[in-house]
């Protein structure tokens, strides 16, 4: 078998430990929005029928732009992991307006024949980050400098008009 994909046959009943290396450091970085670091932890992967049950615990890094000053910082995030992956097509067969119990795990779907745990990776990453990344809210302390960034870049010259509007100069809107 091969990391990181995992074909439904192949996982034991008593669970399959992977251990998250190098090729979880791309999922890292696409799912953060950004050039990865450093990328540890594992994933129990175990099966129940035909769904795929994964958790474990995942940290990564990598480096982002401030949302607001678009200055580079190292972001981290770390957590567990909690999902249960259900075979696309019993995902379709799943009536929509159903709200799930409040203690039901996260829920994936994937082929129904083998898992990619780059996507799982990925997804983890991609859930946990925040909506923005703020350099005050890595540190407090860089705040000021970086509302002083935001600030000479939004002071900037504007960008010219497009030429293309100067047509509407002598048009008078009519009511």
């Amino acid at each position: 078998m091969s990391f990181p994909v995992v074909p439904l046959e192949s996982i034991p009943t008593h669970g399959l430990t992977v251990q998250v290396q190098d090729w979880g450091r791309a999922a890292c970085g696409e799912g953060l929005g950004g050039e990865a670091g450093a990328v540890s932890g594992h994933l129990v992967v175990t099966r129940q029928g035909r769904h795929i049950l994964v958790s474990g615990t995942l940290e990564g890094s990598a480096t982002v732009v401030c949302d607001r000053c678009a200055e580079p910082l190292r972001f981290t995030v770390a957590g567990e992991v909690d999902c249960v992956y259900i075979p696309r097509d019993e995902v379709a067969a799943q009536p929509v307006d159903e709200e799930p119990p409040e203690e039901a795990r996260e829920e994936g779907e994937y082929d129904g024949v083998e898992l990619d745990l780059v996507h799982v990776v990925r997804e983890f990453f991609a859930l946990e980050r925040p909506a923005r990344i703020l350099c005050g809210d890595l540190d407090p302390a860089a705040d000021a400098a970086c509302l002083e960034r935001f600030r000479t870049r939004a002071a900037l010259a504007p960008a010219p008009p497009d030429p293309r509007f100067s047509v509407l100069k002598g048009v008078k809107p009519t009511r």
